[in-house]
C-alpha cells in the first residue's frame, strides 16, 4: 500500500456504486412489472407471455460465461494506469446506456421483435455492468486493506444504495404525473431514463476519482499472471468462500423474490396503488440509516455472521406475513381511508386502513436485511478475497470478486424469470394473479431456509485468524463448525 485513501476520496468511490445502484434498481424494480404488467398499470403488453422468464434465463448463462473471463483480464493486466479503474472508466457510459433501451422495445404491441431487441439489450448490459462491478469490488480489498475499515466503507455504501434505491421507488410517483400529458408508455418510458442518467454521472465520478496507482502496491501489478480456468479452479477450492458464496446465492435469491415481487404484493395482493411503493421505500429508508449505526458497532462484537443468520430469520417472518395477508390485514383494520387524506392520494380511495398498515410493516420488517446485506454481506466478500490471496500467495482478488458477482447476478437476473413465470398461476386473462403473487413467497421462504443452513456453516474464525493474525476475533464462538481447523491447510 503506498498510501491511504482519504474519507473523501473513499466518499467519491462509493458515489460510483450509488450510480451503479440507480443502474440495478431501474432494471430490477421496473423491467418486469413493465414487461408483465398487471391490467391497473394500463401499459401494453408487449413480450408474449413467459418470454421474459426465456430472455433472463438466456442472459444468466450469458453472464456466468462472462465474469470469469472479465476477471481474468483484470487480474492480468498491466495497464500502467492500474487493473480496476480503467475497466471501470470504460464500462460506465454502455452500462446506463443499456440499461435504458431495454425499455424502449421498437414495436409497442406485443411482437418477436421486441423480445429480440430485450434481449439483445440486456446481454449488452450485463457485459457493461459486469465490467464495473467486478474490477471496483476486486479493487476495494486492494485499496483498503484493513477489513474493519472496510466494514465502515461499505456501511457508507450501503447507505448510499439505501437512499438510492428510495429515490428509485419514486419512479411510480413520475409516471403519475407525466401520464396525463404523454400517455402511460411514453410515461414510464420516460420516469425509467432518469436514474440511470444520474447514474451513469455517478460511475464515472467514482471511475475518475482516484489514480489507481496510487495507492495499490506496483508488486500487486507485476505478480505472475495466472490463467483463467487455474484462477478459478483455485478460487473454487477454498472451502470458506464457497460455504459462504452458495449461502449468499440461495439467500439473495429469497430476498431478490420479494423485491421484484414487491410492486405486485402492492397492487394485487393489498388492492393499492403503485404510488404506495415510494412511502414503503421510505420507511424502509429511514430504518435502515437508524440501523446502519449499530450494525457497524455490534458487528465486532458478535462477528457479521451471526448479524446475517438473524438477517435471515427477520426475512422469512417478512415472507410468511405477506403469504398470510388476508387475515393479518383484517386483524389490522378493515374501515376504509379517510377521504382526501394523504393515504388516499398514494393507496388510492378503495385502500383499507388493514392494507395499508400492513405494507407499512413489511417495510419496516424489510429495513434489518437491507441494512445488513449492504454493510456487512458486502464486507465479508471483501474479507474472503483478502483471505484467499493470503492462503494461496497469488492475487485472485478479481477472480474471487467474479465468482461473487457471478453468484450476485444469478439470483438478480433468475429472480424475474422465476416471478415473472410464477404470478401467472392460475391466470384466465393473461394477467398476474394473486394466486400466483403469493406462491411466490412459500418459495421465498423454502430458499431462505436453505441459506440459513450454509450461513451457519461458514467459519468466519478461520477467516479472521489469517486476515488478522495478531487481532483477537472478537465475538466469533469458539463452537463455529470447523473452527479448529488450521488455516494453513486450506487448499
Amino acid at each position: 500500500m503506498k498510501k491511504q485513501l482519504s474519507a473523501a476520496k473513499l466518499f467519491t468511490l462509493a458515489l460510483g456504486q450509488l450510480g451503479f445502484t440507480f443502474l440495478l434498481a431501474t432494471i430490477g424494480m421496473y423491467a418486469l412489472y413493465f414487461f408483465a404488467p398487471t391490467e391497473s398499470v394500463g401499459l401494453p403488453l408487449l413480450l408474449p407471455i413467459g418470454t421474459m422468464g426465456i430472455v433472463q434465463g438466456l442472459s444468466v448463462a450469458f453472464d456466468a460465461l462472462i465474469d470469469p473471463w472479465i476477471a481474468s483480464f483484470s487480474d492480468n493486466s498491466r495497464n500502467p494506469r492500474g487493473r480496476r479503474i480503467p475497466f471501470m472508466r470504460l464500462a460506465a457510459i454502455p452500462a446506463g446506456l443499456f440499461s435504458i433501451l431495454v425499455f424502449f422495445a421498437p414495436v409497442n404491441a406485443m411482437s418477436w421483435i421486441n423480445v429480440v431487441w430485450v434481449l439483445v439489450m440486456l446481454l449488452l448490459y450485463c457485459l457493461s455492468r459486469s465490467v464495473y462491478d467486478i474490477n471496483i469490488r476486486a479493487l476495494i480489498p486492494e485499496i483498503i486493506p484493513d477489513t474493519y475499515r472496510r466494514t465502515r466503507y461499505f456501511t457508507v455504501v450501503a447507505i448510499l444504495v439505501t437512499v438510492g434505491t428510495l429515490l428509485a421507488g419514486f419512479v411510480p410517483v413520475v409516471v403519475a404525473i407525466l401520464e396525463g400529458g404523454m400517455g402511460t408508455l411514453a410515461a414510464w418510458r420516460t420516469g425509467l431514463t432518469v436514474f440511470p442518467i444520474i447514474g451513469t454521472a455517478l460511475m464515472l465520478l467514482g471511475a475518475f476519482s482516484i489514480r489507481e496507482t496510487d495507492y495499490v502496491d506496483s508488486a500487486q501489478q507485476d505478480e505472475e499472471t495466472v490463467g483463467i480456468f487455474k484462477s478459478l479452479k483455485g478460487t473454487m477450492q477454498n472451502k470458506e468462500f464457497v460455504t459462504f458464496l452458495l449461502g449468499a446465492m440461495i439467500y439473495d435469491f429469497s430476498y431478490g423474490i420479494f423485491n421484484a415481487a414487491l410492486l405486485y404484493i402492492i397492487d394485487l395482493l393489498l388492492g393499492l396503488q403503485a404510488t404506495m411503493l415510494t412511502p414503503v421505500l421510505l420507511l424502509v429508508t429511514v430504518l435502515a440509516l437508524v440501523m446502519y449505526a449499530p450494525i457497524l458497532m455490534v458487528q465486532k462484537r458478535v462477528g457479521k455472521r451471526k448479524l446475517m443468520l438473524l438477517n435471515i430469520m427477520v426475512s422469512v417472518f417478512t415472507f410468511l406475513l405477506t403469504f398470510f395477508h388476508s387475515p393479518v390485514s383484517t386483524l389490522l383494520g378493515t374501515a376504509t381511508l379517510a377521504p382526501g387524506s394523504f393515504w388516499v392520494g398514494m393507496a388510492g380511495e378503495t385502500a383499507t386502513v388493514g392494507n395499508v398498515a400492513l405494507v407499512l410493516i413489511l417495510g419496516a420488517l424489510f429495513a434489518y436485511p437491507m441494512a445488513a446485506n449492504g454493510a456487512v454481506g458486502a464486507s465479508m466478500f471483501a474479507d474472503l478475497a483478502q483471505y484467499d490471496d493470503m492462503i494461496s500467495g497469488k492475487n485472485r482478488k478479481g477472480m474471487v470478486m467474479a465468482v461473487a458477482s457471478m453468484i450476485g447476478v444469478l439470483p438478480s437476473t433468475l429472480v424475474p424469470a422465476v416471478v415473472g413465470l410464477v404470478i401467472y398461476v392460475g391466470s384466465t386473462n393473461n394477467m398476474p394473479t394473486p394466486i400466483g403473487v403469493r406462491f411466490t413467497m412459500l418459495i421465498s421462504c423454502a430458499f431462505a431456509l436453505v441459506g440459513f443452513i450454509l450461513y451457519y456453516r461458514y467459519n468466519e474464525k478461520k477467516v479472521l485468524s489469517v486476515i488478522l493474525p495478531d487481532a483477537e476475533t472478537v465475538g466469533v464462538s469458539e463452537d463455529e463448525p470447523g473452527a479448529a481447523a488450521n488455516p494453513a491447510t486450506e487448499d
